[in-house]
C-alpha cells in the first residue's frame, strides 16, 4: 500500500495559541485539534526538559506522530505506525516549506481569520501526500539548474544533479548515459532509499562519481572524466553546495 492509504490526517496549527490553520483528515479518521496540540505541546515540554528537545516523531501502539516547527507553526502528521519515517519526513518538510511560501506573517497572525482562508491549501496537502514530492517550485528550480551548470563549467566536471533521498531527481545537468548510470546506481544500490550519508565515491570506467550529503535528505551527483577525483577538488565544490543547501531548505 502506498503511504497515502496510510496516512490518517494532517494537522497544521498556529504554537503558542494552538488556534488550527489547517484540518485534513483522511478516511473515517477523527481527531480534535485541540486536544492534539494539547498533547504535542505537553511531549515537546518534557522532551525539552529531560534533554530530548529534538524529538519529532511519536509511535503508539497503531499510530505514528510526526511533526515539525518552524516560524511558530507546527505541522503534524498522524498515520499508521508502518509509514516510512524518511518518506513521511520529506512529504511533511515539503508541506511546511510551501505552507510558509503561501502564507506570509501577517497573515498566520491575523486573528480575525476565519479558518476557512487558509482551507485553500488542502488541495496542496493532498497533492503531497499522494503524489510525488519536489521542493522546488518555479524560480527556484531552475536557480538551481543554473546553479549545477556553473558548477560544471568553473570545476570542469562531466555533469550533476541533485536529488532527493527516494531518488526524485530535482535539477539535473546530465548526459542519457550519466542519467542512465545514475538510475542503475540508485536502484541498484539503494534501491528505495538513501540517507545519512555524507559522501559516496564510485569509479567506473568512463567517470568517477561523488555523491555529497545537502540539507533535508537531498543529495548532489558529480560525475568527472577524472579517474582520480582529487580530495582538493571537494573544497572546491563547498561555496556550491552552500548556495544548493539555501535553495533546498
Amino acid at each position: 500500500m502506498s503511504l497515502s492509504e496510510f496516512v490518517r490526517a494532517i494537522f497544521i496549527f498556529e504554537k503558542r495559541s494552538g488556534r488550527p490553520y489547517v484540518r485534513r483528515t483522511y478516511g473515517n479518521f477523527q481527531a480534535e485539534p485541540f486536544l492534539v496540540m494539547g498533547f504535542l505541546n505537553a511531549i515537546m515540554k518534557f522532551s525539552k526538559e529531560v534533554g530530548k528537545s529534538d524529538l519529532r516523531m511519536i509511535d503508539l501502539q497503531d499510530l505514528r506522530f510526526f511533526f515539525t516547527e518552524k516560524e511558530s507553526v507546527i505541522i503534524t502528521a498522524i498515520t499508521h505506525k508502518s509509514v516510512s519515517a524518511l518518506e513521511l519526513k520529506f512529504k511533511i518538510k515539503t508541506i511546511e516549506s510551501l505552507f510558509l511560501e503561501r502564507f506570509k506573517p501577517d497573515e498566520l497572525n491575523d486573528v480575525g481569520r476565519e479558518i476557512e482562508y487558509f482551507e485553500e491549501f488542502i488541495p496542496v496537502i493532498d497533492e503531497i501526500v499522494r503524489g510525488d514530492v519536489r521542493y522546488l517550485q518555479g524560480d527556484q528550480k531552475e536557480k538551481m539548474r543554473q546553479t549545477l551548470e556553473n558548477l560544471i563549467r568553473e570545476r570542469n566536471f562531466g555533469g550533476a544533479a541533485v536529488f532527493s533521498f527516494n531518488g526524485i531527481v530535482f535539477a539535473e545537468v546530465l548526459s542519457e548515459k550519466q542519467r542512465e548510470l545514475f538510475e542503475k546506481f540508485f536502484d541498484g544500490i539503494f534501491c528505495s532509499g538513501i540517507s545519512g550519508i555524507k559522501k559516496v565515491a564510485i569509479d567506473t570506467y568512463d567517470y568517477s562519481i561523488h555523491i555529497y550529503g545537502l540539507e533535508e535528505d537531498c543529495f548532489l551527483i558529480v560525475f568527472s572524466s577524472e579517474k582520480q577525483f582529487e580530495e582538493a577538488d571537494k573544497e572546491k565544490l563547498d561555496e556550491f553546495i552552500v548556495e544548493l543547501n539555501s535553495l533546498i531548505a
